[in-house]
């Protein structure tokens, strides 16, 4: 096969999980900014990357979205019980500790609603920064350094083809 059709079926093959999860996260926004909508509360967007849904975004690394603040997760600088809601997508896969940072989102928030990664596309196995794979309500400890050398591995793999 030609280099053109290698890199079309993993184009192709990669998109689905983006997609997949970019659906599922506006899906859940939309439940959320609901549920605010009804209490007449604010929402948090936790992790927002480039999203702005949220009345307050906040994420690790400066962003420049609206009414953005930069903020851990496991210390987020909010008072108690602020937000109706707080939204949490692709975060807690990368933190040491994701059961403290729940427990602070449930602080910061009355309701609390999580996206993680899907464990059924593989390459959420492989990502460098994925500390843990969430499977059957279990969470799974993955090995950083395996991981980057199967990652690496297959980028070297597929550029060489």
């Amino acid at each position: 096969m030609t280099m053109l059709v290698w890199l079309t079926i993993v184009v192709g093959i990669l998109a689905i999980p983006y997609l997949y999860a970019y659906c599922e996260k506006k899906l859940i926004a939309r439940k959320a900014r609901k549920r605010c909508d009804e209490m007449s509360e604010s929402l948090l967007n936790v992790g927002c990357r480039f999203s702005d849904f949220g009345d307050v975004n906040c994420d690790i690394a400066p962003r420049k979205v609206k009414d953005f603040v930069q903020c851990d997760v496991h210390r987020l600088p909010f008072k108690n019980k602020s937000f109706g809601a707080a939204v949490c997508t692709c975060v807690l896969e990368h933190v040491d500790d994701p059961e403290d940072a729940e427990r602070e989102l449930k602080r910061a928030a009355t309701e609390v609603f999580i996206v993680l990664p899907k464990p059924f596309f593989p390459h959420e196995w492989l990502v460098p920064s994925h500390k843990w794979l969430f499977f059957g309500g279990r969470k799974i400890r993955i090995n950083p350094i395996l991981n980057n050398l199967v990652f690496w591995s297959l980028v070297l793999w597929i550029a060489m083809s």
